[in-house]
């Protein structure tokens, strides 16, 4: 029941994808005023939230209610494109009603619709040439990082740097549809992103030659950003194992200018020793490891989760049954995590940093695995890197020794989707029960001041 893009695309006979996924945007932004305008055109049952006939005499689905609404009521009015796409009966019932995009836009400003934010992709152009362009196309820079308040920019403006992130631009949420089909992003010159996304690259902190590997490329955003950081002496190995995956990836890596500087790699990563000669391996000095998640971080995902499943009528024992496969799934894919972790810190004896991170705010995900490599490889000479130690100020939980040398990124202080980050560093010179404190980011010296007054 889930569409993806190109199946809603032939279903709606939009032109492009583009134009698409600025119409999916949009919906999920109204997404409340959509539905009880369907509920009161009889269009979608109040108690289970899907249509209320199945006879093909409206849409099949709640997705294609909402979005053909979305199409049908909230097209602007400067878009040259006419509905085709829209059923007759749903047209028909939704005949008359007006509802003010304004409005409905502004109205939806909680806590979950975040920034639009774009990283410069410098593999195709130069900071000043993006604003150049933005600038002729009648965007207004703000050029204040650490005062900007990015929940009172208006629309036609932006944020022109960030405190954290290098050639990080951040938008109103309501310019996400002019952004989505805007010549720099479809031209590749930006990259639509979420800030938290990217993170990752900025503390795994590669210098200019450096050989990375990624061991879970795709859909390759942190791949462009590692590329651009590695300048053209260095090197990136992006891994995938799903076929359609890699092709994407591959596609999407030639199309926005790192065709160069990247190797693409379709294999399992826990299996990549097999592909790589030893002398490949010993030039691995930076890993990332962003590994399957559950991505109950990805706010925008929930929301349109809920969308198409309809989410309403479910019982308690439903419920239940749900949270116990959950947890399940979770226990699985924390399993899969730590493997692949465990990979990176032992199989690449050049490695120097390596960066975990998910798009999870579950801790079995996160702090959990975190801690159990931690402890794992603290004799080995790991430890763990306080990242950021001054300028973020959300860190991991606090129930987990690990926790404050993690990051965490949430839709509240941070203004981001739910994300983790650590950092593993190597240290040749620890060793023992020093090293297991050294992991944690604790003093271990006080013993031996102690044994020289002695």
């Amino acid at each position: 029941r889930r569409l993806d893009y190109r199946q809603a695309g032939r279903l709606l006979e939009l032109p492009a994808p583009n134009a698409l996924r600025a119409l999916v945007c949009r919906a999920l932004r109204s997404l409340n005023q959509l539905e009880s305008a369907l509920i009161n055109a009889g269009v979608l049952d109040a108690a289970t939230g899907r249509p209320v006939v199945a006879d093909g005499s409206l849409p099949a689905s709640r997705f294609e209610c909402l979005v053909q609404a979305c199409d049908l009521l909230l097209r602007p009015a400067t878009s040259s494109h006419r509905p085709p796409g829209v059923h007759p009966h749903l047209a028909e019932r939704l005949r008359g009603v007006r509802l003010d995009s304004d409005t409905t836009d502004s109205s939806q400003a909680q806590p979950h619709q975040l920034p639009r934010y774009a990283r410069i992709n410098r593999l195709l152009a130069q900071p000043a040439e993006v604003r150049a362009r933005l600038s002729a196309d009648g965007f207004v820079a703000i050029d204040d990082a650490e005062g900007g308040d990015v929940d009172s920019l208006r629309p036609g403006t932006y944020l022109a740097a960030d405190a954290h992130i290098p050639d990080l631009l951040t938008f109103p949420a309501a310019d996400s549809a002019r952004l989505a089909v805007h010549p720099l992003v479809t031209g590749g010159a930006l990259c639509l992103v979420d800030k938290a996304s990217c993170l990752p690259p900025v503390c795994l902190q590669p210098p200019p030659g450096a050989w990375v590997l990624d061991t879970c490329a795709a859909p390759g955003n942190k791949t462009l950003q590692l590329a651009a950081m590695v300048g053209p002496a260095g090197r990136v190995l992006a891994v995938d194992r799903d076929a359609q995956r890699f092709c994407e990836l591959r596609r999407r890596l030639v199309a926005m200018g790192a065709g160069d500087r990247v190797r693409c790699l379709r294999c399992d990563c826990l299996q990549l020793g097999d592909w790589l000669s030893q002398r490949c391996r010993d030039r691995i000095t930076h890993i990332l490891v962003d590994p399957s998640c559950s991505g109950s971080g990805l706010t925008a995902r929930s929301v349109e989760r809920q969308a198409l499943d309809g989410g309403a009528g479910a019982g308690a024992s439903d419920a239940e049954s749900a949270a116990a496969k959950e947890q399940q799934r979770l226990a699985s894919l924390a399993n899969f995590q730590a493997m692949v972790l465990r990979s990176a810190l032992t199989d690449y004896p050049s490695a120097r940093r390596v960066v975990y991170s998910t798009c999870s705010v579950h801790s079995e995900e996160n702090e959990a695995v975190v801690q159990e490599l931690a402890n794992s490889f603290a004799d080995k000479g790991w430890r763990l890197a306080r990242l950021m130690k001054s300028s973020w100020p959300t860190r991991g939980l606090s129930a987990f020794d690990c926790g404050p040398m993690c990051l965490r990124a949430g839709p509240g202080t941070d203004r981001t989707c739910g994300f983790f980050v650590a950092c593993f560093k190597r240290d040749t010179g620890g060793s023992g029960a020093a090293a297991r404190t050294a992991a944690f980011g604790m003093r271990k010296s006080s013993g031996r001041r102690r044994n020289r007054k002695r």
